[in-house]
């Protein structure tokens, strides 16, 4: 989830138009926006000479760079800050259709033959533990699309059943989150969060209001770090200085609001 429900105040801007930065962006910015359309034009131009397996695994792993470069811009410019505005209302329009591209792109993948032999989706036994990370990647940042989001997720679970090779346990867990959040519906797992006004991150409402039986659900799933070391690690960049760092969990308008441990 971005940091910001931004406001988009300009006119849409294509795809494969140069995004020129606002004044004063950083240098790194500037190389992130120029990189993110490079990648995004170089797509059209991957050679379908090897074999579908290797064009399939070539064309996500280009498509998982474009969104986690993407992903690293929004990082860059989501502090609250009114430069931070300024970019996103003059480059959102343009980075949407990245993602929305992405999807499509993604849908094309899945209904060739190699995939569906597969079950209907991107396996690690036979197109690599990495080519499957990306697919879901794409998946999971394609909130434009929800109804594509609920299909995958029903599909995971699906073939997790059968075979717990296909996909990660934990990347099902996150896109239950993502899925419900979207829809303004409590999360189970705490994964999904966005960053208040002071800039420190926080989970969406979760279904429980027990952070023990939060991280029970976690471990699980495989997600791994507790929800107070997640949120540790989502405000790494807080001033360790600030000793008023709280997690908000809201559960039937009741707000539970505890002390996270002291960032290390």
């Amino acid at each position: 989830m971005r940091q910001k429900d931004w406001q988009n105040n300009s006119e849409p801007i294509g795809l494969m138009e140069p995004m020129l930065p606002t004044e004063g962006s950083s240098h790194i910015l500037n190389k992130l926006v120029v990189d993110i359309v490079t990648k995004s034009n170089a797509l059209d131009a991957i050679s379908q000479k090897e074999t579908p397996i290797d064009w399939i695994k070539a064309k996500l792993s280009l498509m998982g760079e474009i969104d986690q470069t993407l992903r690293r811009i929004w990082d860059k410019f989501g502090v609250n800050s009114e430069e931070d505005e300024k970019f996103s209302n003059l480059h959102r329009r343009g980075f949407d259709s990245i993602d929305e591209r992405m999807t499509s792109e993604l849908k094309e993948i899945l209904n060739a033959p190699e995939v569906q032999a597969e079950g209907g989706w991107i396996a690690a036994a036979t197109f690599g533990k990495e080519a499957s990370e990306w697919a879901w990647l794409i998946v999971q940042h394609a909130d434009h699309d929800v109804g594509f989001q609920i299909q995958m997720l029903s599909l995971l679970e699906e073939l997790y059943a059968q075979d717990n090779s296909v996909a990660a346990l934990q990347n099902i867990a996150y896109l239950h989150d993502r899925i419900h959040v979207s829809q303004n519906k409590p999360q189970r797992y705490g994964t999904q969060g966005c960053r208040n006004a002071d800039g420190i991150w926080h989970p969406a409402p979760c279904e429980s209001i027990s952070i023990d039986v939060i991280d029970e659900l976690r471990r699980r799933m495989g997600v791994g770090w507790t929800l107070v070391d997640y949120f540790n690690f989502m405000n790494r960049h807080i001033p360790d200085n600030n000793l008023h760092k709280k997690i908000l969990l809201t559960v039937d308008s009741e707000d539970i609001i505890f002390l996270s441990h002291e960032m290390k």
